[in-house]
């Protein structure tokens, strides 16, 4: 497409969720209790701008419409795995007498965490993540008051959108009852929230050669199967899995996992396993990942547990998978990123409809997943995000400056601000987490701006012609 490249758990989480609803609107998106720079890649909390600089549009262009979609909010684990399988770890190593005195204070914070999570429930999103979203919600009523009043007055709706994944709809409420709160009037014209996998969770649901084609990358690529054993077998993962381990465990029970002589698997499901050291290892940097995102619900402090150098090592490697899984990956191939085409094309249907019709949606809002946002991301060439690597140049910290917590945090989202005039020209600004973005190089912007392009040069650098 590119023509250039607790206790009680109950009370405690009742509590959690009443802060979240009453808090106003405009609060900030990270309360604290962790230090948001750290090493969670894409489960980093969402960080608004401090003051976004954003552009004005011309004189005598007013807003048309706004195209926006969002990664969920903050979460607890999808599903109930790395809590479960860390949890038989410690179990193991307390029947074998093998836990140091940090790996003694570990169980009741893993026994915790699973409480937690069954109240809150795997898959949906905290009371951060409400946040997040009401927060979104409010500063894009600020910055676009007028175009939100006039469709409340013209009776314009809203359309909201999610992939019918529970934390993409939770989110999607959160957002539109921030709205409804700042702009009453606008609440009788925000639509029903509408699952639509098709348009915003392409590569699982989308009918398209692109998407089976990523599908079946995803699955047997050697390319990728190769990249990913690599990054496991280096041996400084080996080394770090044990440096995170011997913390919490005697170093003859790491010897023994490191062996292989344990198995485990999480009771849900028993694809989900911890063979061996790294494992276990890999399995407890996703519950500190994850922690943050549950500060409201359980104030654990996870990352005592976890030593900084190897969190670094390990967050890396996270962020290695998901390049080569969902992000740029190789520099010779659009696979894992072309899919996204069908939202795009979404986007610019939205706007033809808005240039043409007075009562077409004055928004569209839309609510997903990383899984989308980082491939979209990648197909619009937003600096930083979009840049592959050969074959030959493993992606690491030091030969690609990828971060998966800039691409895609929680709540991370990409809007499209639309403009016209009298003479039905239509501009667009792009923002990236709020802040103003440039299309893609080939992109041209209007004369006398640097964030505004007409609708015919976006889709001059981005549509593909019809074969």
């Amino acid at each position: 497409m590119l023509t250039d490249r607790h206790h009680p758990v109950a009370r405690r989480r009742l509590a959690a969720l009443a802060v979240a609803l009453l808090v106003s609107a405009c609060a900030a998106a990270a309360p604290g209790g962790f230090d948001t720079t750290g090493h969670y890649t894409t489960k980093t909390p969402y960080a608004a701008p401090d003051a976004a600089h954003l552009t004005p549009p011309p004189p005598g262009f007013r807003p048309l419409m706004v195209q926006l979609v969002a990664r969920h909010g903050s979460r607890p684990l999808s599903s109930p795995d790395d809590d479960d399988l860390s949890l038989q770890v410690w179990r193991r190593a307390r029947a074998e007498g093998a836990l140091t005195p940090l790996g003694e204070a570990l169980g009741a914070v893993l026994e915790d965490m699973r409480a937690v999570h069954a109240e809150v429930g795997y898959g949906a999103i905290s009371a951060r993540g409400v946040r997040e979203h009401a927060g979104l919600a409010a500063r894009l009523l600020d910055r676009q008051r007028p175009l939100f009043a006039a469709a409340a007055d013209a009776g314009r709706p809203i359309v909201v959108l999610h992939s019918g994944r529970e934390r993409a709809g939770l989110s999607a409420t959160a957002f539109t009852d921030a709205l409804r709160q700042g702009l009453p009037a606008l609440a009788p014209h925000i639509e029903p929230a509408t699952a639509a996998p098709q348009t915003v969770y392409f590569h699982d649901a989308a009918n398209t050669d692109a998407a089976a084609a990523y599908r079946r990358y995803e699955a047997s690529d050697p390319r990728l199967l190769r990249m990913l054993d690599a990054l496991k077998a280096r041996p400084e993962t080996q080394r770090m899995a044990r440096r995170l381990l011997t913390a919490l465990y005697a170093d003859s029970f790491v010897d023994r996992l490191a062996e292989g002589a344990y198995r485990f698997q999480a009771a849900a499901d028993p694809d989900d396993r911890i063979d061996d050291a790294v494992d276990a290892a890999a399995s407890l940097y996703s519950l500190y990942a994850i922690a943050i995102n549950l500060d409201d619900e359980g104030g654990w402090h996870f990352g005592r547990f976890i030593d900084p150098e190897a969190a670094a090592w390990f967050a890396m490697l996270d962020d290695a998978e998901t390049f080569y899984e969902r992000g740029p990956a190789f520099a010779d191939d659009d696979v894992t990123w072309r899919a996204a085409e069908v939202l795009l094309d979404d986007f610019l249907t939205g706007i033809d409809a808005a240039a043409t019709d007075p009562q077409a949606p004055a928004a569209v809002l839309r609510f997903t997943h990383a899984q989308a946002l980082i491939p979209f991301a990648a197909l619009l060439a937003i600096p930083g995000m979009h840049e592959g690597l050969p074959e030959d140049q493993p992606y690491d910290y030091s030969t690609s400056a990828w971060r998966s917590a800039d691409v895609s945090p929680m709540a991370a989202n990409v809007q499209w601000d639309v403009y016209t005039d009298d003479a039905g020209t239509v501009l667009v600004r792009m923002l990236h987490n709020e802040r103003q973005v440039p299309f893609v190089d080939a992109c041209v912007p209007t004369a006398g701006t640097t964030a505004f392009y007409t609708l015919a040069e976006i889709r001059h650098c981005y549509v593909r012609p019809a074969l």
